[in-house]
């Protein structure tokens, strides 16, 4: 499951590979370390590592896979992965070394309502669409090493008239609302952004490069080709 929230990353003689869990984590109450694969290079065996924090341990069903998927992206430090799960405040560090994580520090939102839970045999029902387009979540963490940045997306819940027309499959509705975190080298955080202005905005669409990241502003008439914006911060 290899994406621009979650890319795959070489270290050494090992390639580490996002993916999905083959079982639901809910029945296994979110215990195992089964969302990273690490891969051996020269003799070609593997492992699986990274596990959920003690946050989604609780007994609770926490979704699909929106919001308990995490964004996983490269440290200052090679030694380290930095690990965004959708409903925790907290950014946490994988330790490669010793294949263990614990929290970094927090990235909180203000902009975030907490989850309502419903029953893990409410998955394949209208309860299960409400839950995900009803739940607040961050998308995905990403760390600019030419700047020195940490950057977090933040999706917002559709509102009411919306997440009905979704349920009742009338439509999208009004497109909901999405945010960025921003945070300096030294943690300090430098704001929290709306992307009102870009209706069409997607995180997949956001990526960092040497002179600047980038933000899809494709406009609405445009179907063959995508247009980015650099973005500053002054």
């Amino acid at each position: 499951w290899v994406t621009s929230k979650s890319r795959i990353f070489k270290r050494g003689r090992y390639l580490y590979i996002p993916c999905i869990p083959d079982q639901d984590p809910f029945k296994s109450q979110y215990k195992r370390n089964n969302l990273l694969i690490k891969l051996d290079l020269k003799s070609g065996d593997y492992t699986t590592l990274l596990g959920y924090p003690e946050l989604y341990q609780t007994g609770d069903f926490w979704g699909n896979p929106d919001h308990i998927l995490p964004s996983i992206s490269p440290s200052e430090d090679p030694d380290f992965m930095l690990v965004s799960f959708p409903l925790a405040d907290s950014i946490y560090k994988l330790n490669l070394k010793t294949e263990e994580m614990e929290p970094y520090f927090l990235m909180r939102s203000d902009q975030l309502d907490p989850p309502v839970f419903i029953d893990f045999k409410d998955i394949q029902s209208d309860r299960m669409i409400q839950y995900q387009y009803g739940t607040d979540y961050y998308f995905s963490f990403n760390y600019d090493p030419f700047r020195m940045l940490y950057w977090r997306v933040v999706y917002k819940k559709y509102d009411d008239e919306s997440l009905n027309r979704i349920v009742n499959r009338k439509g999208a509705g009004k497109t909901n609302k999405k945010y960025m975190i921003v945070y300096d080298k030294n943690l300090n955080r430098i704001g929290e952004f709306g992307l009102d202005s870009i209706p069409k905005f997607g995180g997949y669409d956001f990526i960092i490069l040497k002179d600047g990241p980038y933000i899809s502003v494709t406009p609405e008439d445009v179907e063959d080709e995508k247009v980015f914006q650099r973005i500053i911060i002054e």
